[in-house]
């Protein structure tokens, strides 16, 4: 067996603030067939033990030290006089990278009359600003117009503007919402997100080759299965972690083939290469009541169930990923009920041409890979019709985002052409789904669903389920949150945020973005944000979604900096990253090859796996459901897509892929300590977040809470997180006796200086 570096770590390895004493390892590639055992990793030397230093706050003389001109701010009152019809408005700029894509909700006056809210300008420079009303109507500022532009400018003349090191404005809290006695509290969660197939290989006799497939093997199954993630549970890799849920692949039954491309060819080829559903998203049905349901080569149904029974048995929920927008061509429920065309290739309508007809005349299930009006008239180029596939390509008639041709688009347009579409508007497809979704939570006593592509489906489904769980679980909260895929709007995220009628919760895509921006990011200055800009888009972001309707609970939104769709964090945080975070997915990109070779290798030296904690710190201190990508932990290598997708362990438990020096340790255990202290301290969940202090390096927040629980006392725990890489000193905590928490050592307040790239995190002694 061989043998794992974290056994021979010292106590003084775990708790050091530097990844100082390190090798550079150099073993092979991280994407290797799983009989090739890489060597180990370099032992690594002994690390200094966590040291908080006194710092200064004070220039020679006594006086506070000087402003940077850079680093001021002034706060700016916006207002538009409320209209029939407006919903929501917000702010959005050049104040800031990301301005023009991600702004700032304003809110309505009590007396209903006037929208309003402020901005955070950078002083000495002009801005332009514009108020965005129900997310796509752009309008001047009617109180100040700027000769010569369509803009408002301000912020340029005022006499005293803030320095860095004031606080922002407070989020707004929700107040102490507590859960339903004895039930599950959600904003408790800690979710590890565990990609079957490329986690770990428990058990080898599920280790069947394709039928048919001739798929490459970074797009081909690697043999993980529910017996691994069974085994992890077991042991406490989880449990270490802080986690308290797992996302678990989707369980639907895959095709052992790929559809051809060409009849004489037996691969499909995507972007050029061919994969498998190794990953769950061809579901070939969504949990029949009988025949084939689990994906063989994840294990048997028992196997899925008795991996739920072991998380329970650990105090794990476990949240099922639900695909619930497509199935695969080969699916025989689609070849059932797919719309029927007629000799000509166009589908076959009713009598009012209102209604898609399937081969025995009644509604068809699934869309048509056929761009259509809204009589569902196709839509013709050269006289041909055209082909459906929704993507942002504007001479495609076929957007998810509705504002091409058909406001109704959106919800019935093919992620491939092999990926038929349901239709929801039918009755009984819509039954159909929600019978199976009700019936696979009975089967597994699973706790709840990560629902895919949220917003490329009607409503219909998020609501019928909703009044489904509550009808038939009436004594448990079934928790379902959801990935809707947009970095830059909110508003499309919120819409779909309420506990009584639709989701719980959603994947925080815009500030994700930021994150990344603010804290990993080092190559690209366009959109590297300072950290008083990503504080003040998180003071909005923390009370955006609000707090709920009546009689429901609050929204639990997932803060996340890795997922199965984008380029593993690591390579982000490098100072010369190997992938541009926006485009390394997209199939159109060059970059897209280098998942398939010339892989990225592992970051060395301390530097890239430093800036991933600081962003776990993030994630692991704010409110919502953060979400740990498998392999993220250790700082796990990857492209994007399916690169971002490596095996993780070994068959006997030990890690493939990502251990190869001390660095990804020293990331582990600082993850590991993170996860801990969050279960541990209800303010790191639940809290009402205040910034202290922040400036182009620097963020000091605290977050408290008046009630953690019934019968608990009020708690404020302060974090300090420094991107930097020199050392920061902190003015603003607590004159006081303060225990820092991730090195366990003792200072007094308020002036401390914060190593570089490095977070604490303080509580009052």
């Amino acid at each position: 067996m061989r043998r794992t570096l974290t056994h021979r770590l010292t106590a003084a390895l775990l708790l050091a603030p530097l990844w100082l004493g390190c090798g550079d390892g150099t073993a092979p590639e991280d994407n290797l067939p799983t009989d090739e055992v890489p060597p180990d990793p370099p032992i690594c030397t002994t690390m200094p033990a966590v040291t908080t230093e006194v710092g200064t706050c004070k220039g020679p003389s006594g006086d506070p030290l000087p402003c940077d001109e850079a680093h001021r701010f002034c706060k700016e009152k916006y207002a538009i006089a409320h209209e029939p019809g407006m919903t929501r408005v917000e702010l959005r700029g050049n104040h800031r990278p990301l301005g023009w894509d991600v702004g700032y909700p304003l809110k309505l006056s009590a007396d209903g009359k006037t929208w309003e809210g402020e901005l955070y300008l950078p002083h000495g420079r002009e801005s332009e600003v514009k108020f965005v009303v129900n997310g796509n109507d752009w309008r001047d500022d009617p109180s100040l117009s700027h000769p010569g532009s369509k803009f408002t400018a301000r912020c340029t003349t005022a006499p005293v503007a803030t320095c860095d090191r004031q606080p922002l404005g407070d989020a707004v809290s929700c107040g102490e919402t507590l859960p339903p006695s004895g039930d599950f509290d959600w904003r408790d969660m800690v979710m590890y997100f565990t990609l079957v197939d490329r986690f770990y290989n428990g058990k080898t006799d599920n280790d069947k080759p394709l039928v048919q497939s001739k798929a490459e093997r970074p797009g081909d199954y690697l043999g993980g299965d529910y017996a691994g993630i069974s085994r992890k549970i077991d042991d406490g890799y989880f449990t270490s972690l802080g986690v308290n849920a797992l996302w678990v692949t989707v369980p639907f039954d895959n095709p052992d083939y790929l559809s051809p491309v060409d009849p004489k060819a037996d691969k499909r080829q995507v972007g050029g290469h061919a994969y498998s559903g190794y990953h769950g998203y061809w579901p070939l049905d969504q949990w029949p009541q009988s025949g084939a349901r689990v994906e063989e080569h994840f294990g048997t149904e028992a196997e899925l169930k008795d991996l739920v029974a072991r998380a329970h048995r650990k105090g794990i929920k476990v949240l099922f990923d639900y695909a619930m927008v497509h199935v695969h061509e080969q699916s025989p429920l689609f070849k059932s009920h797919a719309a029927a065309l007629d000799g000509k290739g166009l589908p076959v309508l009713s009598a009012d041409r209102k209604t898609l007809l399937d081969g025995s005349g009644k509604p068809a299930w699934f869309w048509p890979n056929v761009a259509l009006h809204d009589d569902l008239t196709p839509i013709l180029k050269d006289g041909q019709t055209q082909e459906c596939i929704c993507s942002g390509d504007a001479q495609n008639p076929c957007q998810w985002d509705g504002t091409k041709q058909d406001p109704l688009i959106g919800t019935r347009c093919a992620f491939q052409g092999y990926l038929p579409h349901w239709n929801y508007d039918v009755d009984d497809a819509l039954s159909y789904s929600l019978d199976a979704a009700v019936r696979l939570l009975r089967d597994t006593d699973a706790d709840g669903y990560r629902a895919d592509a949220v917003k490329h489906i009607s409503d219909k489904w998020y609501k019928g389920l909703r009044a489904r769980l509550l009808r038939e679980f009436p004594s448990k909260r079934v928790f379902v949150t959801g990935e809707t895929y947009d970095f830059g709007s909110r508003d499309n995220l919120k819409r779909f945020v309420d506990s009584q009628t639709m989701l719980d919760g959603q994947f925080d895509f815009p500030l994700r973005a930021n994150l990344a921006s603010a804290v990993l990011s080092r190559g690209n200055t366009g959109k590297h944000l300072p950290m008083w800009e990503l504080a003040e888009f998180v003071r909005t972001n923390d009370t955006y979604y609000g707090c709920g309707s009546a009689g429901g609970l609050p929204p639990v939104m997932s803060p996340w900096i890795g997922n199965h769709d984008v380029v593993r964090p690591i390579h982000i945080a490098e100072n010369e990253p190997q992938f541009d975070e926006w485009s390394a997915g997209k199939d159109s990109d060059p970059a897209k090859e280098r998942t398939w070779a010339n892989l990225p290798t592992q970051p060395q030296g301390p530097e890239a796996y430093e800036r991933l904690a600081n962003a776990f710190a993030f994630l692991l201190t704010s409110p919502g459901a953060p979400l740990i990508y498998y392999g993220d932990e250790y700082g796990l290598a990857g492209g994007g897509d399916p690169d971002n997708r490596r095996t993780l362990f070994y068959a006997d438990g030990t890690l493939r892929g990502a251990v190869r020096s001390c660095h990804q340790v020293t990331l582990f255990e600082r993850v590991k300590k993170l996860g801990q202290l969050r279960q541990k301290h209800p303010a790191l969940r639940r809290g009402t977040r205040k910034t202290l202090e922040v400036s182009d390096e620097l963020w000091v927040y605290q977050m408290e809470t008046k009630q953690a629980a019934v019968g608990q006392p009020p708690e404020t725990v302060y974090v300090a997180i420094n991107r930097s890489d020199v050392s920061q000193t902190a003015c603003s905590l607590p004159a006081k006796p303060l225990k820092e928490l991730v090195g366990d050592a003792s200072i007094t307040g308020p002036a401390i200086v914060i190593p570089p790239r490095q977070a604490r995190i303080f509580v009052v002694e």
